[in-house]
């Protein structure tokens, strides 16, 4: 049996671990509070877009601008979206697996990834990843640009320069399409990792991956173009869609980027509101135990004190 005050040193260090822990899920509820508003204000813009470029698309058959198209060659763009940091539960585990998957589905359609790996977990993860793959698992690339330091705050610059970079590639024909792989969030305490295709922009029926970034397909919307063939635009549909797809495209990387920004704020809160609960059952010890350590401790020492007073006589 240990000791008592061993095990009054074990509840001590358990007591500065649920301090730390408990910390640590404080910070993160109160910066997923702060930027969870900002994605449903995010989602909405989105969505406002997507409409507007529907609708006039819909006038040139989804074709009037080469983002609506798909590009030459057989390069596809994967953005990879983790973490700088752990303690986050299975959240980059989660991204790292749905990214093999999408390596996996690309190689199997003859085409091949570069990735733009973001945080430092993944930056790390291919870093030590062997030359094999697990069974059933694609090996991942080896990045050709990576990026840490990103988070909520400055997901909205990266998602401009980002966004700025992919496309003039796209429209060069060095990507034949542009996925990003993130944790999308379901709820205000759930979140999946999903792969959504940015580039080419598709039409409603499959931008619907998209989540809540993509509009559902309504009944009414094969009337669309008759409806619109009453309005004049000026400029013309063509010159709406190249001033609004660079927008749409932009808007849709930076509520990937703070949507899964957002999600690590999450993970990390139940993670360490998990641990705290643990810590918590673990500090529990009763003290019955100690006493008990305590007593057996004392009546050892008076055993060995009397045996050695017996042995002097």
């Amino acid at each position: 049996m240990a000791k008592a005050r061993q095990l009054i040193g074990r509840r001590r260090t358990v007591q500065n671990i649920r301090t730390i822990t408990k910390t640590m899920q404080m910070i993160a509820a109160s910066r997923f509070r702060r930027s969870y508003n900002r994605v449903a204000l995010l989602r909405q813009a989105v969505n406002k877009v997507q409409e507007v470029v529907e609708r006039v698309a819909e006038m040139t058959g989804w074709q009037g601008h080469p983002l609506l198209l798909p590009g030459q060659g057989n390069l596809h763009a994967l953005l990879v979206v983790t973490a700088d940091r752990g303690l986050a539960g299975g959240y980059n585990n989660h991204v790292i697996l749905a990214a093999r998957q999408a390596v996996a589905r690309l190689e199997a359609q003859g085409k091949q990834a570069a990735l733009y790996m973001l945080g430092k977990k993944g930056v790390s993860h291919l870093k030590h990843q062997s030359s094999w793959a697990p069974p059933g698992q694609a090996p991942l690339p080896r990045p050709f640009k990576t990026h840490i330091g990103l988070d909520d705050r400055n997901s909205e610059g990266f998602a401009r320069e980002a966004s700025a970079e992919l496309m003039e590639a796209f429209l060069a024909g060095k990507y034949a399409g542009v996925e990003v792989i993130y944790n999308r969030m379901r709820s205000g305490a759930s979140y999946e990792a999903q792969a959504a295709t940015l580039l080419p922009i598709a039409p409603p029926d499959q931008a619907a991956q998209f989540g809540s970034g993509g509009r559902a397909v309504k009944e009414e919307e094969p009337l669309r173009r008759e409806q619109l063939a009453l309005f004049d635009f000026m400029p013309s549909p063509e010159g709406v869609l190249a001033a609004a797809l660079p927008m749409l495209f932009r808007l849709r990387l930076g509520q990937c980027l703070l949507e899964a920004a957002v999600s690590e704020r999450m993970a990390r809160m139940m993670a360490m509101s998990a641990a705290t609960k643990a810590a918590d059952d673990m500090t529990k010890l009763p003290v019955r135990r100690i006493n008990r350590a305590r007593q057996s401790q004392i009546t050892t020492e008076l055993a060995e004190i009397i045996s050695g007073s017996d042995a002097l006589k």
